[in-house]
């Protein structure tokens, strides 16, 4: 069971992660790119930075055992707070009306956040789906011979159809299981035949490194990191390294057409119009900075990326990988999200009185009645928050441990003849945390035991069977509460 609260303290702890992550990966970016001018066209470079982005929030909801204590543990924001078991080193704290307000005004924040993203995600899908549909078949109208023999070629080569339309738009690839270049008519007229070849190179080179694909990824995950500057810059600079790295690759086997590659570059722009958002522009750059240093670095041959440069970015993204793992506090809290199995605490016990409403009042857990001495265990794994004789003035309880489990659930044991454990103490369940006793306000040795989310107390045998004989159902149901909690 996973209680909203969790689920959004998740949340909101991956949108911190990921921003604090994504500013360290945008500033090591950024240091090697000034550092080494190849760095701007190096396409995996970009991908890495942009992917380990994501690296500490996908690390902190994996459904796995973690092997790495985290060394930055952040408590869980939407646990604990709201409620009279409010616990702070295991003494109650008096309720503040204003931290009432703040548990809302984040969740309102989260909301707001996932809600902005999921709506710019599904745009990007309506965009694509409104592609598909207006780029299906193509338009009528006149394709030069040279130009269809080539578009034939290409087609033969990489399985992509090719989609002839009248709109003024640059050449582009979309669609992820089945690809399609779009050609424009206006494309074509201005073009000859050996800028067409080189457009047509350029366009392989994409489809060959599935850049179409990725693309789309990269918008989708840009939608939902829409309240994130720092990675959506580094997106934007990956988009810009996958045209330059396949400029890069087209001359690389045709060093002597840079100035015709230059010049097919502004006659595409100055003929076509502008790319739709969720494809590949197969030969355009959305920018007028892109495409000043596409052509920069077109007619000065910028050098590629040296076996030291190389090296430096191994070491660097070492040292990304480590801290994606200290420095991500999304650990604990998917520790939270996973599901908490409960025990018996004393599994000898019989029910002496179940969970609900009683003739004189509303039983908030369920007694365990068994001889004085015996043996508690704790009911799941969890941390000790509470462990005294007297928890404040609700001496009722009598001797206390309250154990706080994933989830926001904690389970609560009273009456308590001895404890063996203290508040901040690790327990595993199964492991002996006391002796049942008499101790406050009992009419005979017992545990009172209580499961609590929140400010809400759950009934335990929701999460434990509690084996009941038949001639005890029948007084359960009819029986008195006369102890008062």
């Amino acid at each position: 069971m996973i209680e909203w609260h969790s689920l959004v303290g998740a949340i909101g702890w991956f949108c911190c992660c990921f921003l604090a992550f994504s500013a360290l990966v945008m500033a090591a970016a950024r240091w090697a790119e000034s550092r080494w001018e190849a760095t701007a066209a190096w396409r995996r470079f970009w991908m890495f930075a942009v992917l380990m982005c994501w690296l500490p929030g996908v690390l902190g909801l994996l459904p796995v055992p973690v092997l790495v204590e985290p060394v930055v543990q952040l408590p869980p924001l939407m646990t604990e707070g709201a409620g009279r078991w409010e616990v702070a080193l295991g003494e109650p704290v008096a309720r503040q009306p204003g931290k009432a307000v703040l548990p809302l005004l984040f969740t309102l924040l989260v909301g707001l956040v996932a809600l902005i993203g999921g709506f710019r995600f599904v745009r990007v899908l309506a965009g694509v789906w409104h592609l598909n549909r207006h780029f299906n078949v193509s338009a009528s109208g006149p394709v030069p011979a040279r130009a269809q023999t080539l578009c034939r070629r290409l087609s033969r080569a990489t399985g992509v159809r090719i989609v002839f339309a009248r709109h003024k738009v640059s050449p582009f690839v979309f669609g992820l299981v089945r690809p399609r270049l779009v050609m424009s008519y206006a494309s074509l007229e201005a073009l000859d035949f050996s800028a067409l070849q080189l457009v047509l190179r350029h366009e392989w080179v994409h489809i060959k490194r599935r850049d179409h694909q990725w693309v789309l990824v990269l918008h989708l995950l840009s939608a939902l990191a829409w309240f994130n500057p720092f990675y959506l810059r580094l997106n934007r600079q990956l988009l810009a390294a996958i045209e330059l790295d396949c400029d890069a690759t087209v001359l690389r086997k045709r060093p002597g057409k840079s100035a015709l590659y230059a010049r097919t570059l502004l006659a595409l722009i100055t003929q076509t119009s502008a790319v739709p958002a969720p494809v590949m522009p197969a030969f355009h750059s959305p920018t007028h900075k892109d495409i000043k240093m596409r052509l920069g670095r077109i007619v000065r041959k910028s050098p590629g990326v040296s076996r030291h440069q190389q090296w430096w970015f191994g070491a660097g993204a070492g040292s990304l990988l480590c801290a994606s793992v200290v420095l991500q506090p999304l650990i604990a809290v998917a520790d939270e999200m996973r599901e908490v199995v409960f025990q018996h605490p004393v599994p000898s016990a019989r029910v002496s009185s179940s969970f609900g409403q009683k003739t004189e009042r509303f039983h908030n857990g369920i007694d365990l009645a068994i001889a004085k001495g015996t043996p508690i265990v704790a009911a799941a794994d969890g941390r000790v928050l509470v462990s005294t004789d007297v928890y404040g003035n609700r001496v009722n309880y009598g001797k206390l441990i309250i154990i706080e489990h994933a989830n926001g659930l904690r389970s609560l044991y009273s009456h308590l003849d001895s404890r063996v454990v203290a508040a901040g103490d690790n327990v595993s369940a199964g492991q002996l945390i006391g002796a049942v006793g008499e101790t406050g306000k009992v009419t005979g040795p017992h545990l009172h035991f209580e499961i609590l989310s929140g400010d809400d107390r759950l009934d335990p045998a929701r999460f434990i069977d509690f084996p009941v004989k038949p001639a005890a159902r029948a007084a359960l149901a009819d029986e008195r509460m006369p102890r008062v909690y």
